[in-house]
Order: C-alpha cells, then sequence, then structure tokens
C-alpha cells in the first residue's frame, strides 16, 4: 500500500459513496452552478498531499475534479493552469463547506459522524 492509500471502505462507506454519486452526481455543479444531473465520481479530501478517509469524500465530475478549463477550474489540476485547491475554493466554496452540503442533502453527516466515532 503507498502512502496515500487507505484500506477499502466499509460496507458503511461505500453506501455513502454510492448515495452521494446517485443523489447529487457532481457537488459543484448542483451547489454552485445549480445544473442537475451531471454525473460525479468520489473525491477524497486531502491533508498534507494524503487522503483524509473514506468519510472525508464528496462527489465530482470529471470536469471539477481533473479537467478544468479557464474559468471552470477543477479540483486538481492537469496541466497547473486551471485548478488546484485555492483556486478550486476561490471560484466555488470550500471544500469542507461541500462536503457538508452533500452531508445535508443525502441526510447522512458521514463525516461529521466520523469525528465522534472511537
Amino acid at each position: 500500500m503507498n502512502s496515500n492509500s487507505l484500506p477499502a471502505p466499509t460496507k458503511s462507506q461505500s453506501k455513502n459513496m454510492e448515495a452521494l454519486v446517485d443523489k447529487i452526481g457532481c457537488a459543484v455543479c448542483l451547489f454552485c452552478l445549480k445544473i442537475e444531473d451531471s454525473p460525479g465520481c468520489i473525491h477524497h479530501l486531502l491533508e498534507g498531499g494524503q487522503r483524509i478517509s473514506h468519510d472525508a469524500i464528496i462527489p465530482l465530475c470529471h470536469k471539477h475534479h481533473q479537467d478544468g478549463a479557464e474559468g471552470r477550474p477543477s479540483r486538481h489540476s492537469v496541466n497547473g493552469l486551471h485548478g488546484g485547491l485555492d483556486v478550486f475554493e476561490k471560484t466555488y466554496m470550500p471544500e469542507w463547506e461541500l462536503l457538508e452540503r452533500c452531508e445535508a442533502w443525502i441526510d447522512n453527516y458521514y463525516y461529521t459522524n466520523s469525528l465522534t466515532d472511537d
């Protein structure tokens, strides 16, 4: 396992991932651009370049996850010009706020609750 890997998600985490993709699609498209039915895939939030957990996740479409364009930045830059965390958050909203909106939208506080689990 490399330093950016996590163990396989639990059944509960997998269920949350499916719910996010099914009910939200892309969090940026839905919450920031008011576009519904955009396809999404799971993006793990990072801390120090490392994935935090399978609970610190938001769904993003390919354009907002990896393939941004001028004026529509992605979370992960393809060429160094159209994305990265700072540009992404200035254009849309902080990732943590997107996570909180996702939790409220699917009525499941998957990350917030994981902070209090022992």
